[in-house]
């Protein structure tokens, strides 16, 4: 999954879902979490969406650097990795 961030003041994460898990059969998704940290390593969960969701917007980020991730949550409940970390600077 890719993370691609936009947009001053806000952060729009958009993300293409994955269609097959690690091992090779059929992805099936419930939907995806939606992460953001102030340093790379540090997510917290912000929102959790729907399985037919990829884009989410985060308003009113004050200044500062922000990090973002998306998870991909499978309807047997198991959680992909990360996807890549996207970054966003508000000044």
């Amino acid at each position: 999954m890719s993370v691609e961030v936009s947009s001053i003041g806000t952060a729009t994460l958009a993300w293409t879902p994955p269609t097959t898990n690690v091992d090779g059969t059929s992805a099936s998704l419930a939907g995806f979490n939606v992460y953001r940290g102030t340093s790379p390593g540090s997510f917290a969960r912000i929102a959790s969406v729907g399985w037919s969701t990829t884009l989410y917007t985060v308003q009113n980020l004050p200044i500062g650097t922000y990090y973002f991730a998306v998870t991909a949550v499978g309807t047997n409940g198991t959680e992909s990795v990360f996807s890549n970390i996207g970054a966003k600077t508000i000044d």
